[in-house]
């Protein structure tokens, strides 16, 4: 794809940023001394032997203790497993590793916490690895790749580090999943020269940008709650064909905000209450070319949903011509000249209806004792019906049953765990009913 001039002289002052406060970084004061680097050789032997890490099959490398430096794994097909320990660096030094990936295949790495280094988790040229259910803190950027295909990060907390959360430079088809990322200093998550990414299921809380997409395309950012970052909640930087969808844009300074960037496909995302729902760099810029994207999937699928849209529900069809309510808005949402949403929701996405039907089908994946299931599903059919029926009340209360009923089977037939996220999700319901 071509390199936009605007977006490599955005990028240049952002390193450059980065750099700057790199050198100014000062070392962590603690009680413990700097000990030598710590691999994982390519012949399955740990180096040094002393170092807190047992294997007993040369698959499985388990930690013993907290580990006071860097990690460098050179051996593929293994699992890491910090066992719930540290690996703590003295600062966040230029291109130290709390644990370096470079060059490897299905690795696992999971279960640990990383702080003080300036790369908490690196990838370079790497593939089908899994990072899993870690933290990485206080770090100059969680975690990196550059040039890698195939790998999984999911569940995993990245909080507080100095630049970013996770950066993907040059990688493709990798996805990131079900993270927490919040109160990085710049963005939580970004995507620069990167394609085919999945981005999904993600919070992004608190930082000051959100999700990033530079000079990056054919990327699906999807089901992500991206909400009260200072800058922007998805900023779009010279990218096309992208698919953004599902996402919670709650209380960022711009919901999303466009710079050069056409032909990306935006729907099905909830836009509540930022200051600005959209910014076009280009409506304080003439010399900039405004960006033309696509803001709805068509009829009856709809657009996005927006707080501040004030239209009303009264009318159906392609072209909103019949009598009869359709849960799309009569009129378009505008945007400016350039951009409008055709068939605005007028409900937040997903629909109670559409939610329900989702988390019953949930319990059913679970292989839950039949009478178990039955106790739970049947609750949900009948606010199934009910929503069907425009019977938003009665909804609400079977959904209060259903959340009753997850309580008394709590730590008997249903986990914490699986009680937790039934209830969580049968409230969320219940405010979406209730609006």
């Amino acid at each position: 794809m071509k390199i936009k001039a605007v977006s490599r002289i955005i990028l240049t002052l952002l390193l450059i940023g980065m750099l700057t406060l790199a050198f100014n970084i000062q070392p962590v004061k603690s009680d413990w001394t700097w000990t030598e680097t710590i691999y994982i050789r390519a012949d399955g032997s740990i180096d040094p032997d002393t170092a807190p890490i047992s294997s007993v099959d040369n698959i499985t490398y388990t930690f013993t203790d907290n580990i006071y430096d860097e990690i460098v794994v050179e051996r593929d097909n293994i699992i890491v497993d910090g066992a719930g320990y540290t690996v703590l660096g003295t600062g966040a030094f230029l291109y130290t590793k709390g644990i370096d990936l470079a060059g490897r295949k299905n690795v696992t790495l999971r279960n640990m916490s990383i702080e003080g280094f300036y790369y908490g988790i690196y990838l370079e040229f790497s593939s089908n690895n899994s990072i899993l259910g870690n933290n990485k803190t206080n770090n100059e950027y969680g975690i990196r790749l550059d040039h890698s295909t195939n790998n999984s990060i999911s569940r995993n907390n990245i909080t507080a580090n100095n630049d970013g959360g996770i950066w993907l430079f040059y990688s493709s088809n990798n996805c990131v999943s079900g993270n927490d990322i919040t109160e990085n200093n710049w963005e939580g998550i970004l995507l620069a020269y990167s394609f085919d990414n999945s981005i999904s299921g993600n919070k992004v809380t608190n930082n000051y940008d959100g999700i990033i997409l530079a000079d990056s395309s054919i990327n699906s950012i999807s089901g992500n709650n991206i909400t009260e970052n200072k800058g922007a909640g998805i900023p779009i930087v010279s990218s096309s064909s992208n698919i953004i969808f599902g996402n919670d844009l709650v209380a960022n300074r711009d919901g999303i905000h466009l710079l050069d960037s056409s032909d990306n496909l935006i729907y099905h995302n909830n836009f509540l209450n930022n200051t600005r729902q959209v910014y076009d760099l280009a409506w304080t810029n003439p010399g900039i070319q405004p960006s033309r994207n696509t803001w709805d999937w068509g009829y009856p699928s709809g657009g996005n949903y927006w707080s501040d849209y004030s239209g009303v529900d009264k009318k159906s069809g392609t072209n909103q011509d019949r009598h009869g309510s359709d849960g799309i808005g009569d009129t378009p949402y505008v945007i400016d000249e350039n951009k409008q949403d055709n068939y605005p929701l007028i409900r937040p996405f997903p629909s109670p209806l559409d939610s329900t039907r989702e988390l019953n089908e949930t319990i059913k994946t679970w292989s839950l004792p039949k009478g178990t299931e039955n106790k739970l599903t049947s609750k949900l059919y009948n606010a199934i019906h009910l929503l069907i029926m425009e019977n938003e009340n009665g909804a609400v209360q079977k959904l209060m049953n259903f959340i009753d009923q997850v309580d008394k089977l709590r730590g008997n037939k249903l986990t914490n765990e699986q009680a937790d996220q039934l209830i969580s999700e049968a409230q969320r319901i219940i405010d979406l009913i209730k609006g």
